[in-house]
């Protein structure tokens, strides 16, 4: 039985309807059945289901999201571990994905390496151009610990050792060919010859924003799968046809704000597969184009989101029992008074060359730059922190100024969990090195309710309206430290004004 003759099935086990037509792509088929079963009595579902997936011909495959729309995770599983390295692919294969994107450099003596930008300088220790310096010298630099202590001592990652790795723990690569670099022919089909000695050809994605790195490769590789990095238009897709070599696959590949049900006509009418880059928001998968056939992200598995959505919850299951209530600790609500409805303990205002906060009815109003709304014993391991942003409205010299939204230990403390950077044009957090989030809009948290979980090792991951944008490493070196909402000192920059802040909670356990 193949794995449609069970989708078949099991839709005329829900529905009574005979399958009239076979669709295009499993998630088409999987939307159909969810539509059409709604009059199913819940123990049919529960069998037709169960018997579907017991079918020893079908159960890998249907289980096998990426079957349907490859999830692609953006530089390993970089959310966690330093991008391009061998620690994140590892994660990579144990969080659940089968597809990988890296970066390819160059060193000065030739030797293929993974990184992303042109220097050295924001993932490791050291600083310099990669082209400039040797594979030797690349090698006396720590590329792990930007990211966090766990990755003290990673070193920079050979292309061969990527290809070896993904070979061993059955990824497929998608092998970047960076816009920043300056390939030679002779470089990228040294590339390609390297995936065939590693009994690898066939079985990895090239993809450049540069469609000359790609007809390099097609020269080197007649049957290499091809991504073309740019927006749709005539003349992009012009290009991508002629990449086309007879037996090659060639698609598109977009940023997912891009991906307009224009544009995905346009691929549609040019017989062009099509993906998007970087997702990290699980409702923009669940309400993509069916046409798409990949996602990359950082970390969100597209085909289990999809399956999630269409099938997963079909199947009844008796309701688990309530998780332990977690402990409201402390409870501020900015509309009357700064007072801990909880326990009675007052939150402080610090002010900085004589300007503040305000606070009226429409709550914790942050209208001059400088301040800090200290909260004593608040922030803690295995807690949650909960933050009502009514508005964001930041007029912000990220040129020069770091924003710094939410800090802990002290107001005279230089970490924070919650800061803007200037240098990365995202929300982050600064712990002796960056850890983003990858939020890149300064306003992301305006009429959102963000919420910080911090486990008992100090791993923080941020929620905004329970969707997780990325954890990383924050320093609660004791039980209970300050927390500190706002700028804490002219000499931090920045500049939170024109933010109304309504409510904040603080809870013991995740």
């Amino acid at each position: 039985m193949t794995k449609v003759d069970a989708l078949g099935l099991l839709y005329e086990k829900l529905t009574g309807k005979k399958w009239e037509k076979e669709p295009e792509t499993i998630a088409n088929a999987i939307k159909k059945i969810s539509e059409d079963y709604s009059k199913a009595d819940p123990e049919t579902i529960k069998q037709a289901v169960t018997d579907w997936l017991s079918n020893s011909s079908t159960q890998v495959e249907c289980m096998n999201y990426d079957s349907n729309v490859k999830a692609v995770n953006h530089r390993g599983y970089s959310t966690s571990a330093p991008e391009n390295t061998i620690p994140a692919y590892i994660l990579s294969k144990q969080k659940g994905f089968t597809y990988v994107e890296c970066d390819v450099s160059f060193t000065s003596d030739g030797v293929p390496v993974l990184l992303h930008d042109s220097t050295i300088d924001r993932t490791s220790d050291g600083s310099g151009n990669i082209s400039s310096m040797t594979y030797a010298e690349a090698l006396t630099y720590d590329f792990g610990s930007w990211k966090s202590s766990e990755y003290t001592g990673t070193k920079i990652a050979t292309f061969e050792e990527f290809i070896m790795t993904c070979k061993g723990l059955g990824l497929h690569p998608y092998i970047e060919l960076k816009s920043n670099g300056s390939y030679t022919q002779e470089q990228i089909t040294e590339i390609v010859d390297m995936v065939k000695a590693c009994g690898m050809d066939g079985k990895v994605t090239y993809i450049s924003f540069t469609s000359t790195f790609l007809e390099y490769v097609k020269s080197a590789d007649g049957k290499a799968r091809l991504g073309y990095l740019a927006d749709v238009t005539d003349t992009t897709i012009a290009t991508a046809l002629a990449l086309k070599a007879g037996e090659n696959e060639v698609f598109m590949d977009v940023s997912y704000a891009n991906a307009t049900d224009e544009k995905v006509a346009l691929c549609i009418e040019n017989d062009l597969p099509l993906e998007i880059w970087t997702v990290n928001t699980q409702s923009v998968i669940e309400n993509m184009n069916d046409y798409i056939t990949g996602v990359t992200s950082d970390n969100l598995i597209a085909g289990k989101i999809l399956y999630d959505k269409y099938l997963a919850y079909s199947v009844p299951e008796s309701p688990e029992e309530d998780p332990e209530e977690r402990t409201l600790l402390y409870n501020w609500e900015f509309t009357q008074s700064l007072t801990d409805i909880v326990s009675g303990q007052e939150a402080s205002l610090v002010e900085n060359e004589g300007v503040g906060p305000t606070q009226d009815e429409n709550g914790l109003s942050f209208t001059t730059p400088y301040i800090a709304c200290v909260m004593k014993n608040a922030l803690r391991k295995n807690s949650v922190i909960e933050i009502d942003v009514a508005s964001m409205d930041l007029q912000v010299d990220t040129e020069t100024n770091n924003v710094r939204l939410l800090m802990n230990t002290s107001h005279s403390s230089d970490s924070g969990i919650l800061i803007w950077s200037k240098g990365g044009q995202k929300w982050g957090a600064y712990n002796g090195a960056w850890n983003y989030y990858n939020l890149s809009d300064v306003n992301a948290f305006s009429g959102k309710t963000l919420q910080l979980q911090i486990d008992e090792n100090g791993l923080c991951t941020l929620f905004i309206d329970n969707v997780s944008y990325g954890t990383t490493e924050v320093d609660v070196t004791k039980d209970s430290t300050t927390l500190v909402i706002g700028n804490s000192g002219q000499s931090y920059g920045g500049d939170i004004r024109n933010t109304i802040i309504t409510g904040v909670r603080v809870y013991q356990g995740v």
